[in-house]
């Protein structure tokens, strides 16, 4: 770490890494790599010299290689009135992260209940070097215990969580589904469908919301965990999802005609997400044991995932409409982490993750940036013959743009590290003057006819003890010359804003949003305790 002339100091890399270099038109890529043997056991005595990492078909030299033990270095606690989302400042950061997503809104209830007693019961039996946190999903993603190493606390906190069945809080799309209810009677009417028919196609248009509202989900989950250092896994328990909808009946042309509503866009862009944050999934399929997913032709279908469309006939089409696993093992599989299905050991699944983050490695290399943005596919070769490495599949070589826009951001209850900030907070009573620093390595930066060009969102938003808040919102065009995208490139982006601080103010969040690629930062700040003289740094 390197001290700036700046009110704190500005850390790059992770405090345990060596210093990469920023560079215009770059990218630095992580990659967190488990290497068993053939019998599956963890191999943790490999060095750099066993790793090489090819992409697209090109070896990459590496920028830096951490083995499988590195634990991250402590740093000195921010001054008075500065926050961060930067995570060496947060008290015993993690070297690995296990995140145990609990999905309600794809499992039904008697699976529920199954899957939480099985979380709860391996908990209590954690290894207090492990770091985990508790998220469910229904109507809402919600976080039921924050990272800890503190295993009757994580105990306490699923034994709390209650099934849910229908999933609460999804109240806009329920107005959705009425109006879907509507419009299917009024097609049914228009086009001589049975009742039934409309039944049927209000209850595709909930799937598909259901669908699209999960896949959603990873794309906050990964802003949360992108700046995180180490292996980072997401254990996905749920019965999945399908990744396509049989309509009977769909607007085609100008006309009502039998088709499908696949969503592979909106896959592939939750899997990109994920990827991109260093996040491994471990999709756990919450039903347990059933003989009958195996089926030979749904294993053939799973095989062709995600590109169902053109299915021969319609008998086969709402077999794979029904097919759920599709999901469940593409997201593992391409994010380089594990699918457990077809067993009633959930928690075999959980102590699967936690063994890999303690034997992960990370090796990381630079790649150029592609207007293009197809992924590079990306091999790890070992010079070890007897050794088997799980790793991600891909890499994104240019932005791609999220769905999640900034006002969902800065009102979800997940925070971000997509954007590493730094922010002083200056209360004068009356306002509130804040100077926020940007980790330029988050943002998307380009040379154009000799400049450099980006965009940055900026939100603040202050709440009040009532909950109400205001939110002020700004947009930075950036056009750097050379020598001021270097001093960026060492100093961070540095903006200041002066703002009105209503008499009732309890927290302030600063959200930062990168205009082209969505990736974010955000800080939250209790004024109550800045009052006081007390900064403190919330969880990033």
């Amino acid at each position: 770490m390197r001290p700036l002339a700046l009110f704190l100091v500005l850390a790059l890399p992770a405090p345990a890494q060596e210093t990469p270099v920023f560079r215009i038109g770059t990218r630095l890529v992580e990659l967190n790599v488990v290497v068993t043997g053939r019998d599956g056991k963890p191999l943790k005595d490999l060095t750099e010299n066993d790793f090489e990492v090819v992409e697209g078909g090109k070896a990459k030299p590496l920028a830096f290689f951490n083995p499988a033990a590195a634990e991250p270095l402590a740093v000195e606690a921010l001054p008075p009135g500065v926050f961060s989302n930067r995570p060496e400042y947060v008290k015993a950061p993690p070297r690995s992260l296990t995140v145990i997503l609990l999905d309600w809104l794809n499992t039904e209830p008697r699976d529920q209940q199954f899957a939480r007693a099985q979380v709860a019961e391996y908990l209590k039996e954690m290894d207090a070097s492990d770091r985990v946190a508790i998220y469910t999903l229904s109507g809402s993603l919600r976080v039921a215990h924050d990272y800890t190493d503190d295993p009757a606390s994580l105990a306490q906190a699923v034994e709390k969580i209650r099934a849910e069945w229908p999933p609460a809080g999804l109240k806009e799309d329920q107005s959705l589904l009425r109006q879907a209810e509507l419009t299917a009677t009024y097609l049914a009417q228009a086009t001589g469908q049975t009742e039934q028919d409309a039944i049927n196609e209000a209850a595709n248009f909930q799937k598909e919301v259901r669908v699209t509202h999960t896949l959603k989900q990873f794309e906050f989950i990964a802003q949360r965990l992108a700046g995180l250092p180490g292996r980072k896994n997401l254990v996905w328990v749920s019965a999945g999802i399908p990744l396509l909808v049989t309509w009977s009946m769909m607007q085609v042309g100008g006309s009502a005609n039998p088709g499908l509503r696949t969503f592979d866009r909106e896959f592939s862009r939750a899997v990109r997400a994920v990827t991109d944050a260093g996040v491994s999934v471990y999709a756990i399929d919450a039903r347990g044991l059933r003989p009958d997913v195996d089926a030979p032709e749904m294993t053939e279908l799973r095989t062709k995932r995600p590109g169902f469309a053109g299915a021969p006939q319609a008998g086969m089409r709402d077999a794979m409409a029904a097919d759920t696993l599709s999901s469940i093992q593409g997201l593992a599989e391409e994010t380089g982490g594990r699918v457990v299905r077809n067993m009633n050991e959930v928690e075999a699944g959980i102590r699967q993750s936690l063994d890999d983050a303690a034997s992960s490695y990370t090796v990381a290399y630079y790649t150029d940036e592609d207007k293009n943005r197809r992924p590079r596919q990306i091999e790890i070769r070992l010079k070890r013959k007897d050794a088997v490495a799980y790793y991600r599949r891909s890499v994104s070589v240019g932005p791609v743009a999220a769905s999640v826009s900034g006002a969902e951001m800065i009102q979800h209850s997940l925070a971000a590290t997509g954007v590493l900030v730094n922010a002083e907070v200056v209360d004068t009573g009356s306002r509130l003057k804040v100077t926020v620093q940007i980790d330029p390595s988050g943002l998307t930066l380009r040379e154009e006819r000799g400049a450099v060009t980006g965009a940055v969102e900026l939100y603040y938003a202050v709440i009040g003890a009532d909950g109400k808040s205001k939110v002020e919102t700004s947009k930075v065009s950036l056009k750097l010359t050379q020598a001021q995208a270097q001093q960026i490139a060492q100093s961070g982006l540095v903006l200041p804003k002066e703002m009105s601080k209503p008499g009732n103010a309890a927290r302030l969040r600063i959200l930062v949003r990168d205009s082209e690629s969505g990736a974010s930062g955000l800080i939250e700040v209790d004024l109550r305790a800045a009052l006081k003289g007390q900064a403190r740094v919330l969880l990033p």
